[in-house]
């Protein structure tokens, strides 16, 4: 069963979230979308948490800070 989440986005207000928002592809289970997150290199300790906006809809990951999420993309 697909449970949502509310998530206090007040200490964003001034950070542009989306800078820190990563997006799983595809139609997976949430373990799913965490091993494929795993794999690309991203620690279970970099996420803040996950969301989706419908049940079949990709999963949004949101980490700690958008400086982490630019360490990924650069490395690649």
């Amino acid at each position: 069963m697909f449970r949502r989440f509310d998530i206090d986005l007040s200490p964003f207000v001034d950070n542009d979230i989306y800078l820190m928002t990563l997006r799983v592809e595809g139609r997976f289970s949430r373990e799913e979308a965490l091993k494929r997150l795993n794999n690309a290199g991203v620690a279970p300790s970099d996420i803040m948490g996950m969301y989706r906006e419908e049940e079949n809809s990709p999963w949004s990951a949101l980490l700690h800070t958008k400086n982490r999420l630019q360490m990924l993309i650069h490395h690649r």
